[in-house]
């Protein structure tokens, strides 16, 4: 307990402010000491009588290490005896030891009262009450000298002072502090009177009691008694009376004196109040409280303890845990009051307890050790703290994390949660698999440098910003697995109340791949219904213009058939005859077009001889090249041979043959080679006709762009021959290019694989 009077601060439950009052306003010098008896505080009354300013100058002194109390008395207090002590104290001799610093000089007699304080038969420190008693230089006065001396010396003192006759009891002299003390008009008023009638009493305090502590010091030695008189207004105060026997001018007497102890009484009175509520606040606390001698019995239990069993607290001390809990519940608590009896350490632990109505209740108990000055563990105090609603929410708590953790197992999807920082500090075993990593390798790494490709991040930073102010956040980014290989994922991350951040990671690879294929696939369609709106265009004006031709002749024919002679029929019938060629070449090659856009064109490849597959297709063209006395020349071995299908090979050979004649003068040439290089055969066909113009050459493959060259000799082409060979080669995963001169030629290469690929 601590009481500082200067401030009027109470630390002890239940303590009154008329206490501090006491305390710190009391006129009588009072110093609190804790068990081990260093200083706690000290009223103003002892600082004024030690001549300290403050309390700071003695707040190392110790009661124990004090050189006047003697080592017995150190026993007795330390036993819980209340000790009187007195002796001279020499003010210099403390100031040159730094026991005190003190504005006094000199030296003057002592008399301490120091009384153990007890809480639950415990004792919790010590109070001493310090009076300044009159030297013996003075009592040596009264005894030796008289008149004039003796009556100053007497009357001087502030003790209260009574000369009693000791054969009669009579009152012989008293002086000016016991005149004061009693409510007296003057000394004659009591003088000569029986001394029972100055201090008697209500029992036990009486004549009789007075009578007695007279007869005893008259036998056997001086008596000290506390007693309680009244004074002349009949108000009651207490005074702490030494009788001594003595001899004075001759003749017996008992010299009485007397001290005003109103104020410490009620200062006792109100700390044993104070400690008794103390007690009760312990023994009704409805915290648990209770302490264990070395023997592991109980020495204390209160209410709060013994209530769950349904018993009283008397019926369990003396007993051990064994007599009150399982077998391991009560080995688990002693274990612990073990471990501070042995360690001198303060321990907790977390117990349950089984009700005697069949509830569990949990409780957190914390024990203390209560030593010695030696520093011998005495006993074990405990308090409990029942815990039984927040261990259920933690139980409940632990339930429902075993819940999560059991369906992020479960989630299809990666889980990651991290601190608010960016620390990675939990991870499902699907983002394990995406990763490549284990649990344990992504634990503790940063978010923002652990498991995702540095250009994903660039692309699309963390946004920290937006989970702090609660805002859900979606992106997209590739996460980098140790082999090199990525991933694209989609992460949705949201702040958490307990600031750790919770990302679930989905793998988008194949969404992405399929939307990336699903956007060309539009594109291309866009670009083919494009192609082939223009395409259409265009076969619609060449379709036009040979059936106008054909038209205008029949019409020409049909009226004037009689007026026309057989020269100008024959040229009808010539023109007629080439329209519809030229229309028929156009219909088959939009056919051939037409189905292998949508698919109905079947490819099958197969191990094809190209000299042989050559010599088959001549004979279509060679007609046309003899026409125009153009020769052609194969150079290309027996053994070569290409996987390709027939009927597609046939068609761009057939088509770049044609289109050399075409274009070559009368009597040109054109060569025909293949060369194997790698896994392909790139074939070429190469004329000396009137080549290609640069600004062309981008436009012969594309259909949007089709154009009609007409030849060398005006012959006119369908315009989607060298379409339909891009498209047969590409069907062959081959490719076609050309390189042209104008005026000198053109030669145009086709590649196929050797074998089936």
């Amino acid at each position: 307990m601590k009481v500082t009077g200067r401030t009027k601060k109470v630390n002890h439950p239940g303590e009154e402010p008329s206490l501090i009052n006491v305390f710190g306003q009391s006129p009588i010098a009072i110093e609190l000491y804790n068990t081990d008896g260093k200083l706690l505080e000290a009223n103003q009354a002892s600082l004024n009588l030690f001549g300290i300013g403050s309390i700071k100058d003695i707040e190392d002194l110790n009661l124990f290490e004090n050189p006047n109390i003697t080592d017995q008395s150190k026993t007795d207090i330390r036993s819980g005896k209340t000790v009187r002590l007195e002796f001279e104290f020499d003010f210099d001799l403390a100031k040159s030891r730094e026991l005190r610093t003190s504005t006094r000089s000199g030296t003057s007699i002592l008399q301490y009262i120091i009384t153990p304080a007890f809480t639950n038969e415990e004792i919790k420190g010590y109070i001493s009450t310090i009076f300044e008693l009159p030297k013996p230089s003075q009592s040596a006065e009264i005894h030796n000298v008289k008149g004039i001396n003796y009556r100053s010396i007497f009357d001087f003192i502030s003790d209260a002072i009574c000369i009693l006759d000791i054969s009669d009891k009579k009152i012989d002299d008293v002086n000016n502090a016991m005149v004061e003390m009693f409510g007296l008009k003057s000394k004659e008023a009591i003088t000569g009177k029986d001394f029972g009638d100055l201090i008697a009493n209500i029992k036990p305090y009486d004549r009789l009691t007075a009578e007695k502590l007279i007869q005893n010091t008259r036998n056997t030695g001086p008596q000290s008694v506390e007693w309680l008189a009244t004074r002349v207004d009949g108000c009651g105060f207490w005074i702490e009376m030494t009788l001594t026997k003595m001899d004075i001018g001759g003749s017996g007497r008992i010299l009485v004196v007397g001290r005003d102890i109103t104020e410490h009484k009620r200062t006792e009175q109100i700390l044993i109040e104070s400690e008794n509520k103390y007690r009760s606040l312990i023994q009704y606390s409805s915290d648990p409280i209770f302490s264990f001698n070395p023997d592991e019995t109980y020495r204390f239990i209160n209410e709060a303890f013994s209530k769950p069993f349904a018993m009283k607290p008397e019926d369990i001390i003396g007993k051990t845990p064994y007599d009150i809990f399982s077998h391991d519940e009560a080995t688990k608590r002693l274990a612990t009051v073990r471990e501070v009896f042995k360690t001198k350490k303060k321990s907790e632990i977390e117990v349950k307890v089984d009700t005697k109505s069949g509830e569990v209740r949990y409780y957190l108990t914390m024990a203390d050790p209560i030593m010695n000055d030696s520093g011998q563990v005495l006993y074990v105090t405990c308090v409990s703290k029942d815990i039984t609603d927040r261990k259920r929410a933690e139980n409940a708590l632990k339930e429902s994390r075993e819940r999560y953790k059991d369906l992020t197992e479960l989630a299809v999807d990666g889980i990651l949660i991290g601190t608010e920082e960016g620390v990675i500090i939990d991870a499902n075993s699907c983002i394990c698999a995406m990763s490549g990593r284990s649990r344990e390798e992504l634990i503790g790494l940063q978010i923002s440098n652990s498991i995702f490709s540095p250009e994903s991040i660039k692309k699309t930073p963390f946004r920290f910003d937006q989970l702090l102010k609660g805002d859900i956040v979606i992106s997209e980014r590739n996460i980098l697995r140790p082999d090199g290989s990525e991933i694209t994922v989609e992460m949705r991350t949201k702040m958490m109340p307990d600031k750790t951040y919770q990302t679930i990671i989905r793998d988008i690879t194949e969404r992405k791949k399929v939307e990336l294929l699903l956007k060309e696939q539009a594109d291309k369609l866009k670009e083919l219904n494009s192609t082939k709106d223009k395409f259409m265009s265009i076969i619609a004006h060449d379709l036009k213009n040979p059936f106008n031709a054909i038209l205008g002749f029949s019409d020409l024919m049909l009226s004037q058939f009689h007026q026309l002679d057989d020269e100008t029929l024959l040229k009808g019938l010539r023109t007629i005859e080439s329209a519809s060629s030229h229309a028929y070449k156009l219909l088959e090659n939009l056919l051939i077009w037409s189905q292998n856009q949508t698919g109905l064109m079947k490819f099958n490849p197969e191990m094809l001889n190209l000299k042989t597959q050559l010599n088959e297709l001549l004979s279509t063209v060679e007609n046309t090249a003899i026409n125009k006395r153009i020769k052609i020349i194969i150079k290309i071995e027996k053994s070569k041979n290409i996987y390709a299908d027939k009927n597609m090979i046939d068609s761009i050979l057939r088509n770049l043959i044609s289109n050399a004649i075409k274009f070559s003068y009368p009597e040109g040439k054109i060569n025909i080679s293949a060369t194997e290089i790698g896994n392909h055969m790139h074939i070429s066909v190469t004329d000396n006709g009137i080549g290609i113009t640069p600004d062309r050459i981008s436009a012969i493959f594309k259909i949007d762009k089709r154009t009609n060259t007409l030849g060398t000799e005006n012959e006119q082409g369908t315009g989607l021959g060298l379409i339909l060979c891009k498209e047969f080669v590409n069907r062959h995963k081959g490719d076609i290019w050309v390189k042209s001169i104008p005026g000198k030629g053109s030669t145009f290469t086709f590649s196929l694989p050797l074998k089936q690929v």
